[in-house]
């Protein structure tokens, strides 16, 4: 299932966002401020008018508080809006013990490199690299990964992942949430 192809995914991940902010008690330029994207924009995505990528869906549910699956529909897997580097597809959910668990197959295209901004406190991430090159540069170290080779890190700060120069790279990221949102 993808966000972007199949009829009714992009209502619901905007029906999401709106209801989360609604929770809260924002207002849409309140949620919009917060996540750094246009008021207009928000109100296309809440509306289901317009697609979001990769990048606006992490940067709105950072600004909630949420885990990045959080918006998407109960039925798993759901590819996630490409973005500019990184394809994602969320494989599996799992909340316990005050924890959330999410488990990702993701894609790195060569020559791009796909920033994240800090996640929650408390995040912790681990990739598995599956095929090709990862670098993965954090505020304070460099890791890089070949296939068959895995790291783990905090994921509260900002960090990139690029590919190596042969070839995309793909791999496996699990993330947990020190708390339950």
């Amino acid at each position: 299932m993808t966000l972007d192809s199949e009829l009714g995914l992009s209502a619901s991940l905007g029906q999401s966002i709106g209801d989360l902010r609604r929770t809260r008690g924002w207002s849409a330029a309140e949620l919009a401020r917060r996540a750094g994207i246009g008021k207009a924009t928000l109100s296309e995505i809440e509306a289901g008018r317009r697609n979001t990528t990769l990048e606006t869906l992490d940067a709105l549910t950072r600004a909630l508080g949420v885990p990045l699956s959080a918006p998407l529909p109960d039925g798993l897997p759901v590819a996630l809006p490409p973005g500019d580097a990184v394809s994602a597809e969320v494989v599996a959910r799992f909340s316990d013990a005050g924890t959330v668990t999410e488990l990702y197959r993701i894609g790195i295209r060569v020559g791009a490199r796909g920033h994240r901004a800090a996640h929650a406190p408390g995040l912790r991430k681990v990739m598995t690299v599956f095929a090709g090159e990862v670098t993965i540069a954090l505020t304070d170290a460099t890791l890089g990964l070949a296939a068959g080779q895995s790291a783990q890190w905090s994921a509260d700060s900002p960090h990139t992942y690029s590919a190596g120069d042969a070839q995309d790279a793909h791999a496996a990221v699990l993330m947990r949430y020190a708390a339950a949102v």
